[in-house]
């Protein structure tokens, strides 16, 4: 199974699917209850509701090398109702209306990454965990926040350091291996918020 890393990968990781560094939260994998589950999403078709951007890409790519088909979705149009598995990208326009429509009842019980760039205000974090978190009521909802994807200047004199900028393809690893772990549970409503920190090694915490 290609993972999109040359990063060396311990006999667990390699076993499960994981990106090097991370932890899977699932209980499934828990320290003397692990089960040897394949985190190849063979056969399924992912909805991707983004952009077209550097991260849009690299997730078409990640996606692909595991076996999935992607339908790109990239102008707002609301929820697409056949989707069983999704990626949302909640800080694009077709993202956002997208979950709008989730939000609001639209489809059957789907899994869903929600993906978002960290807000630089407290109120829009919590206002975006909580929407999530009310989805995950009838969905099986995974947010993920990450920081910017370029260097950017929040003001004159504090750029964010380039070794904090996640590289594309490492995030979108994260992504596709958050939603390959939901796929293999039992379809449920459940609702998990992570932080992907490239500081650290690609790890979530």
């Amino acid at each position: 199974m290609a993972l999109g890393t040359s990063r060396t990968k311990s006999t667990t990781e390699a076993i499960l699917g994981l990106h090097p560094g991370i932890a899977p939260d699932d209980s499934r994998f828990a320290e003397g209850n692990l089960i040897i589950t394949d985190l190849n999403l063979s056969g399924t078709t992912v909805t991707l509701f983004g952009e077209s951007d550097p991260l849009d890409v690299a997730l078409v790519d990640e996606l692909g090398r595991r076996g999935c088909s992607t339908h790109s979705v990239t102008v707002p149009s609301g929820w697409l109702a056949s989707s069983t598995h999704a990626i949302i990208r909640l800080d694009t326009p077709a993202g956002r209306s997208a979950f709008d429509g989730l939000i609001n009842g639209a489809g059957a019980s789907s899994r869903v990454v929600a993906v978002c760039e960290v807000p630089p205000d407290a109120d829009s974090s919590a206002r975006t965990s909580d929407e999530c978190r009310r989805c995950g009521a009838t969905h099986d909802v995974s947010l993920i926040w990450h920081p910017a994807l370029q260097v950017t200047l929040s003001d004159v004199t504090a750029p964010m350091p380039p070794e904090l900028v996640p590289p594309a393809h490492d995030l979108a690893s994260t992504i596709a291996d958050r939603l390959a772990l939901r796929a293999r549970s039992p379809r449920r409503p459940a609702f998990a918020s992570q932080t992907f920190y490239p500081e650290t090694g690609s790890t979530l915490r």
